[in-house]
């Protein structure tokens, strides 16, 4: 019976995690289920003693609804949620010669819904009384909790997958800490073909370890990190590379528009301030103290030039437009910068400044793909950039350095 045979693999991966026994690959794959940071719950969840209560709870009342699908699809579209997977399917098509009847597009929360419940909720009682009394004093507690919902997940994923003829996913959360988990239990129990996809940014960040059939690269920084270093950790058949997600719209706007900057340096922000305030920060690769000091040296470089700033402004921070503005309030005055307030998503402003600048964010190495001038700050105590990169050779950690690279570049 599928559940249980799912239910003895996650007990396989923690015990080979824990124990650092057995097959090197399901020592990964338990010790990320138990340990590595997720993008699924906030970090304050990791105070709340009853969360694994209160996950097996939602769990089993997403468990009443059912849904079926009478028809036979070839791929899947697998990703976190289902906001994004019509920009996701526009991708596949792009680079693909997919037709695109043959697709079903799936949000792992969705994946709930196909399951049955009965037999489900059965297993399901039994594996909390494993999982739920570690969920009280774990310093993982959310890893465990989580648990509860990645089991009936895999069942409603290898159901779909096993009965709907699916011959290849295409998986577009590998961050997350059950991705290579379900690798290696799809690899068991079906022939499907795996693409991962990681965003354009470092793969050391979430995806070191990454375990798939066929990698797609979407940066120059990754095809060099890969090189250089993660080829040794990262399990892979094939590696394809592929232009950034979104960058289609964008690419063929600069085919058609050209013009010269009106802004020598703009600033790229991530977030990290804001996220950490609203507890987001914990499985942000970047730390937000190393992008206020990037900010802090750009601004001592623009006040010093007398240049005004443009700052973009990541998705978080324009919904929270009036503490943004605090914020930076804090370190400019009014008339040294402006924000980037166009409708158009900032990748489609890369002319109006000459160096575009940040920490750590996707966008950057968007840019940096469409051959716009791209510098950023090396972490004094991290993994970024990596040495040997073209962003370590355009990289900096101080004013002094900034300038030089701004003078040669």
């Amino acid at each position: 019976m599928i559940k249980i045979k799912i239910a003895f693999y996650f007990l396989k991966a923690i015990v080979c995690g824990i124990c650092h026994f057995g097959d090197k690959k399901w020592q990964i794959a338990g010790k990320e289920l138990i340990s590595k940071p997720t993008f699924r719950l906030k970090d304050t969840d990791s105070k709340d003693v009853f969360l694994g209560f209160r996950m097996l709870k939602r769990v089993w009342s997403d468990l009443q609804s059912q849904k079926k699908i009478v028809d036979n699809y070839d791929i899947l579209v697998f990703d976190a949620t289902f906001k994004a997977i019509n920009n996701r399917l526009d991708y596949l098509l792009w680079n693909k010669n997919y037709e695109n009847k043959t697709n079903i597009c799936i949000g792992r929360e969705d994946l709930v819904k196909y399951v049955n419940p009965f037999f489900a909720k059965i297993i399901l009682v039994f594996l909390s009384m494993f999982f739920i009394p570690i969920t009280l004093f774990s310093k993982n507690r959310v890893n465990w909790s989580l648990i509860i919902r990645e089991y009936i997940e895999t069942i409603g994923l290898i159901k779909l997958v096993s009965k709907k003829g699916i011959k290849i996913i295409h998986f577009f959360s590998p961050a997350e800490k059950d991705a290579n988990f379900l690798y290696l239990v799809l690899k068991k129990i079906s022939n499907v073909h795996i693409y991962k996809h990681p965003s354009p940014g470092a793969l050391i960040a979430h995806n070191q370890f990454l375990m798939t059939d066929t990698l797609v690269l979407s940066s120059h920084y990754q095809k060099e990190e890969y090189q250089l270093q993660l080829n040794k950790t990262i399990s892979c058949q094939a590696i394809e590379f592929w232009p950034p997600e979104n960058s289609k719209s964008y690419l063929d706007f600069y085919k058609n528009n050209k013009k010269e900057p009106n802004f020598k340096i703009g600033f790229y922000s991530h977030g990290g301030w804001l996220r950490k305030q609203t507890n987001l920060s914990n499985a942000l690769f970047a730390n937000p103290s190393d992008e206020e000091e990037c900010l802090k040296v750009v601004i001592a470089f623009i006040k010093k030039h007398h240049l005004p700033l443009k700052i973009y402004l990541h998705p978080k921070e324009k919904q929270n437009i009036e503490k943004t503005k605090s914020y930076y309030f804090n370190f400019l005055n009014k008339e040294e910068f402006e924000f980037y307030t166009e409708h158009l998503n900032s990748s489609f402003d890369f002319q109006s400044v000459e160096y575009g600048i940040g920490a750590y964010s996707a966008i950057l190495f968007e840019r940096d793909y469409c051959g716009f001038k791209t510098l950023v700050w090396r972490e004094k105590q991290g993994k970024f950039p990596l040495l040997g990169t073209a962003f370590y050779k355009n990289s900096f950690d101080n004013i002094n350095e900034l300038t030089n690279k701004i003078t040669y570049l």
